[in-house]
């Protein structure tokens, strides 16, 4: 944006005081007049400002001073007029060199702002990740206890009571009750560690395959577990029946798998090994009484 003309009224007005003073002023003279000039060429106050226009606006008359300028320039002794001139490029020198080094200090204030700011975004987006990170963490931790404390509290309603066990001891080892009291007291080893998971759940697999075969349809099944009270999804019923009658197999599977879903342990492990073409389909789309699924954490 050009800059207000009146700012050079006081410069005008000593113009026009040394101008009055003639010979006496006249080096102050030239040397005003060029600065002002060289300041106003530069266009600073706009196009539409000359100098022969502003010296106008004082009354002085631009060509008439050069003329006089030249020849008072003619008139002086060779040493003032190279004082003069070096005076004026000392000036103008260091005028530039003060302007050099103030863009200089605007630009790496500038520069450091920018590096502050990236830096300070930086460090807040990182923050946010570690905070992110660690509630998912947290939610992960407590939907995993839940899931194991809903398969615990559902181990400990499937428990067989005081009154089961002791029926055990009465009746015929095979039998539907003896069956049944034996599904119940698998799933509860089954919490106790990976090595009483994997007896357990031989234990459970073959006892779950040897109630099967004394029923003639999947529905009559799912019906007795379910007057048993025992929680079983459809999917790892079906699982479990087929992993009992494949039991070497499902022994030699538990040892090695680092799985615990029943379903994929059958579809992935055991059932390719059996030769069995069902395999592929552990679950049957019968209504055997859905239950929560164990807590699986390798799939």
């Amino acid at each position: 944006m050009p800059r207000d003309i009146s700012e050079l009224n006081e410069t005008l007005n000593k113009l026009r005081v040394t101008w009055r003073k003639a010979n006496n002023f006249f080096a102050t003279f030239a040397v005003t007049y060029i600065e002002a000039k060289d300041l106003i060429d530069s266009g600073a106050f706009g196009s539409e400002w000359t100098s022969a226009r502003w010296l106008r606006t004082g009354g002085l008359n631009e060509p008439f001073l050069i003329k006089m300028l030249v020849q008072f320039k003619l008139g002086l002794a060779a040493e003032e007029r190279d004082r003069v001139e070096a005076e004026h490029q000392q000036h103008q020198k260091e005028k530039r060199s003060t302007q050099a080094a103030e863009k200089a200090k605007r630009e790496k204030e500038r520069e450091a702002r920018r590096v502050a700011a990236e830096a300070a975004k930086a460090a807040q987006q990182a923050a946010e990740e570690e905070r992110a990170q660690q509630r998912a963490q947290e939610e992960k931790r407590r939907a995993k206890e839940k899931r194991q404390a809903a398969w615990r509290e559902q181990n400990k309603r499937a428990a067989p009571t005081r009154k089961e066990r002791d029926a055990k001891k009465k009746v015929p080892a095979g039998s539907l009750t003896w069956l049944a009291i034996e599904i119940k007291a698998s799933q509860l080893q089954v919490d106790k560690g990976r090595d009483a998971w994997i007896k357990g759940t031989l234990r459970l697999a073959k006892a779950m395959a040897d109630a099967r075969a004394q029923f003639p349809a999947d529905r009559d099944f799912g019906a007795w577990l379910d007057k048993n009270a025992i929680t079983l999804g459809h999917q790892d019923r079906a699982a479990l029946v087929n992993m009992g009658q494949h039991y070497p197999l499902t022994e030699s599977a538990l040892r090695s798998t680092q799985r615990t879903s029943y379903r994929l342990i059958w579809e992935r492990e055991v059932g390719p090994m059996s030769g069995d073409a069902r395999f592929t389909s552990a679950g049957k789309p019968e209504t055997l009484g859905a239950s929560p699924q164990r807590p699986e954490n390798i799939h």
